[in-house]
């Protein structure tokens, strides 16, 4: 099936499309309307003027003495001009006729009345002219009769040509200068979305920080310059980020560089025993892991990013996951003095399980190395049975995080500055792959820090949308 391409019709086009054919629809009826109401009109005044003449007759019938015999009658006391009269008795003798007009058909076609009316007359064409009649029937003491009057409609037909001819062209001015109008009101109307373009085309990568006041513009496109303004503001913030990630990444890739260049630079100063050679290729191994990991975690981001993780749901036991956890990192909380308790009755979710342990994981990891010594990590498990949710609360006691950083805290690379000065050797990704694993699944983490206790809190859905 062969699809024909859609072109973009301009909105000044479609506007002015539509209100050309209302004004056809509408004109055309005006001109309906109008032409029959004339007709009409022209109608009554034939049946008033025939109805007068009709009575007359009548009237004169009825006090006319007339022999059985010999019926003789004359009438110009009625005679109107334009008006032709038709008489004869009930047996089809004609005692009176006005005019060359035949009245056959209209004697043929007409309904006998007792009266005239629109709905009564008929209509006849005879030597290229057009007459309009009635037939009516009379009864006096002298006998039955029957009056047919009719007039001579090519006045009123020539009028009518001559009235549609000027109203059409009324009508079709009338017609172009509204469409006209129309024009120069959406010209007019359009002001305030050019100037609001031309404002629009202002913002550039360099100018961000440009907005729109939606003061500024009619009440119809406030909404369309508060849509830009959050638009322009989400840009502004993605490019911040991605300044700060790039300024980020080369931090953390320089420094690891720095040390093996350093460190084979010093090594290659002079001849060494093989065992200072194999601590020297240990060393660098170490920052060769470490920024594998780094490189490894930007790419599980980036991949996040794109909605290119695909989980692998299952029932988890959350309990016996995070046990397990709390004994991979015994030794490492043996070394810094720090106890790991975990709360809360057994509960079960529908999840990624290697992707829910790394994130707990990280969480776990971050709290420990920010618990002081001889202090308790606790691990807290609840249920939101409304919400149908799972809550995991990982807490540690020690130096509050100022308010200024828990809004970027899981931004890519962002550390706290504490931080920073006690602990050199993560990268700064860990919360923000917990933020992603998270959003994966369809929860939510935040983070509460006061009183010398920071709570990370874990929101995940019983059972994910996938």
């Amino acid at each position: 099936m062969i699809k024909l391409k859609h072109r973009n019709i301009p909105l000044t086009v479609r506007v002015l499309v539509f209100v050309a054919v209302a004004i056809v629809i509408s004109l055309s009826v005006s001109s309906v309307l109008i032409t029959n109401s004339v007709r009409h009109h022209f109608a009554e005044q034939d049946a008033s003027a025939l109805t007068r003449v009709a009575n007359t007759i009548a009237q004169d019938l009825r006090d006319l003495s007339i022999r059985a015999d010999t019926p003789q009658f004359s009438a110009p006391t009625f005679s109107q001009a334009g008006v032709l009269v038709h008489v004869e008795t009930d047996e089809d003798v004609v005692i009176y006729h006005s005019g060359t007009a035949d009245f056959m058909p209209v004697n043929i076609a007409a309904t006998v009345n007792t009266s005239i009316s629109e709905s009564s007359m008929s209509v006849w064409r005879e030597n290229e002219s057009t007459y309009r009649g009635a037939r009516l029937f009379v009864a006096t003491e002298q006998g039955d009769f029957y009056i047919t009057v009719a007039m001579n409609m090519n006045f009123h037909l020539q009028f009518l040509a001559d009235f549609r001819r000027s109203l059409l062209w009324i009508l079709a001015g009338t017609g172009i200068a509204t469409l006209l109008a129309a024009w120069f009101g959406i010209y007019q109307g359009h002001l305030p979305l050019r100037k609001l373009v031309n404002k629009m085309q202002q913002v550039k990568t360099s100018q961000l920080h440009l907005r729109l006041n939606p003061d500024d513009v009619p009440n119809e496109l406030r909404e369309l310059v508060q849509s830009f303004n959050e638009m322009v503001e989400r840009l502004e913030d993605g490019f911040d980020r991605l300044s700060y990630f790039s300024s980020d990444i080369a931090h953390e890739l320089r420094t690891p560089l720095s040390n093996l260049i350093t460190q084979t630079q010093v090594t290659l100063t002079q001849y060494r025993s093989e065992t200072a050679y194999r601590e020297a290729l240990y060393s660098s191994l170490e920052e060769l892991e470490r920024m594998a990991k780094m490189i490894g975690d930007m790419l599980w981001l980036a991949k996040s990013d794109n909605q290119q993780i695909k989980l692998e749901l299952e029932t988890v036991d959350l309990s016996h996951e995070i046990s397990e956890l709390i004994d991979f990192f015994s030794a490492v909380s043996q070394d810094e003095n720090v106890d790991i308790q975990l709360t809360g009755k057994p509960v079960f979710v529908q999840a990624d399980r290697s992707l829910l342990k790394r994130a707990i994981s990280n969480l776990l990891s971050n709290a420990i190395r920010y618990t002081g010594e001889h202090k308790t990590v606790t691990i807290s498990m609840n249920e939101d049975i409304e919400q149908d949710r799972i809550i995991i609360n990982v807490s540690n006691p020690g130096a509050a995080i100022n308010k200024d950083h828990l809004p970027r805290l899981f931004d890519r690379f962002y550390r706290a500055e504490p931080a920073r000065d006690r602990h050199k050797d993560g990268a700064g990704l860990g919360l923000a792959i917990v933020r992603s694993i998270m959003l994966c699944h369809g929860g939510n983490i935040t983070v509460h820090s006061a009183s010398d206790m920071t709570t990370f809190t874990i929101e995940l859905p019983r059972q994910p949308l996938t």
